[in-house]
């Protein structure tokens, strides 16, 4: 589970997800997969009473961490995806 302190910044919530991302990485690096689940911040008071977490802390996102099943039907999954040049611009 992520959960960053209320009183933070705009700012440390970028150095959040670039946290959460290296810790995929990383899992990655040793043979892991991850799967980040941000719908688990849309049930802050669930979350904080299962896991005792106190209300000073926003609820980010959960991550599932293991071994992935390449077999199973969920793993098979790909949606469709716009190309990277319809969302964004670059300059030279």
């Amino acid at each position: 589970m992520f959960a960053i302190e209320r009183k933070l910044q705009i700012g440390s919530w970028f150095d959040y997800g670039m946290f959460a991302q290296t810790i995929m990485l990383a899992a990655r690096a040793r043979g892991l997969h991850t799967c980040p689940e941000a719908s688990i911040a849309s049930y802050p008071d669930i979350v904080r009473r299962e896991l005792n977490i106190s209300r000073d802390y926003t609820i980010m996102c959960g991550m599932a961490l293991g071994y992935a099943d390449g077999e199973a039907l969920v793993n098979t999954f790909q949606p469709d995806r716009i190309a990277v040049e319809d969302y964004a611009t670059f300059y030279d």
